[in-house]
């Protein structure tokens, strides 16, 4: 992969936030934090920004 090159990756995260939260909508957003962190990670892997 050529340096400087602009390497398009999407995702999505929703974050709601309210007053009141039930077990299962905290549970929900737990899961799709861990979700985009998961993607972030294999993203930094595969691009090796750390370089």
């Amino acid at each position: 992969m050529d340096k400087g090159r602009i390497i398009t990756y999407d995702f999505t995260a929703w974050i709601d936030v309210g007053i009141k939260l039930t077990k299962e909508q905290i549970n929900d957003y737990i899961n799709q934090v861990e979700n985009v962190l998961k993607e972030l990670f294999d993203f930094k892997i595969k691009y090796r920004l750390n370089d």
